[in-house]
């Protein structure tokens, strides 16, 4: 009789020391460039003085060591660059991530951000939806989950925001019960070796995917990434079904308002902002676009890294892409080279 009435205060105190057996093994369902991109943030070492901060284009197009050694042969200085990439341009993640990145290490003096504005159709009808995707739920803080969730709520509205809208008790569950699943899997995959504590070993960190750039240029990557990527053609075709860049359209008007969010977020703690465009295969920014983001963004600094670099590589610009959304090594040192050269004169 006893037992009965206690054991209910036992399963709760089970479930409890499962989730947080999980939150130490963190064996999630998260790719483990994600992962390792957290891992970046928890990095014992301060803030760099410029943080490159976008999507995989970034972590393909931009070897911030390269970037660094540039630099500093330029003006003798000893300034340090890194880069964090996410994969896909979900901007709720960049707040989490920097938000992580702020308590760990600080503030970096400049920010260099992408635009993070989606061109895919088949990803818009996502935008928003939910607000907190399943890397954010798994590996952010629950503070700074709650902290995102309400500036939304206070600056957007709409049917967005209402069918992303989950309230932040229904994120907290979620994150304790993949802590009690993530306790239960990690003997299994730790067998495996697949220990994700043990994932981003060496320069990983810095890296954040295998087929980003860290310390490569101006050589080959140390890796190269096994997909088949089609042919110019095909980037061609994908590129054409994209939707239009647009950036004052009122399709983008959530976007523009996640962006803003982020640039306060990151200017609130003493860092500078410039924003900086990537290219995409067979197509130029217009220069009414290029005019309407320095419109929404007047007092930042906006680096076109995209018309530079299809001037550099027009007579064989396929040769210089690996799919129609990242360049190879080759483009890759033209972008970073470009970026050395434009950051000179906005040193911190």
């Amino acid at each position: 009789m006893a037992f009965a009435r206690l054991a209910p205060l036992i399963f709760i105190a089970a479930m409890i020391g499962l989730a947080f057996a999980g939150s130490k093994v963190r064996t999630y369902p998260v790719d483990p460039a994600s992962f390792c991109s957290f891992e970046f943030t928890q990095l014992d070492e301060p803030a760099s003085d410029i943080l490159v901060f976008g999507t995989s284009r970034a972590g393909r197009g931009i070897d911030a060591a390269y970037v660094q050694t540039l630099l500093r042969a330029k003006t003798g200085g000893d300034v340090s660059v890194q880069r964090l990439s996410l994969a896909n341009p979900d901007i709720p993640s960049f707040d989490v991530f920097y938000r992580e990145y702020l308590r760990q290490r600080g503030a970096p003096k400049l920010v260099v951000l992408q635009v993070l504005y989606n061109r895919e159709p088949e990803r818009q009808a996502l935008i928003g939806a939910p607000l907190h995707n399943v890397r954010n739920v798994l590996l952010g803080d629950l503070g700074d989950l709650h902290a995102v969730q309400k500036e939304a709520e206070a600056e957007t509205s709409g049917e967005r925001l209402r069918r992303g809208y989950r309230p932040i008790t229904a994120v907290a569950i979620d994150k304790f019960t993949n802590n009690i699943y993530a306790a239960l899997r990690y003997p299994y995959f730790s067998s495996l070796g697949m220990d994700p504590n043990t994932i981003c070993v060496d320069d990983l960190p810095l890296r954040q995917s295998g087929n980003w750039l860290h310390g490569d240029l101006p050589g080959e990557p140390t890796v190269e990434d096994p997909r088949d990527h089609g042919s110019p053609e095909d980037w061609a075709a994908e590129v054409a079904g994209y939707l239009p860049l647009d950036p004052a359209g009122v399709d983008r008007a959530l976007e523009v308002g996640q962006m803003r969010r982020l640039i306060q977020l990151i200017r609130s703690n003493g860092s500078e902002v410039a924003l900086v465009l990537f290219p995409i295969f067979g197509e130029t920014i217009s220069q009414g676009d290029l005019a309407s983001i320095r419109s929404l963004y007047p007092d930042l600094d906006v680096i076109d890294l995209d018309t530079p670099f299809h001037s550099a590589v027009e007579a064989n610009e396929a040769a210089h892409f690996v799919d129609a959304n990242h360049v190879n090594a080759k483009g890759a040192l033209v972008l970073s080279t470009e970026l050395a050269s434009q950051l000179e004169g906005r040193l911190p």
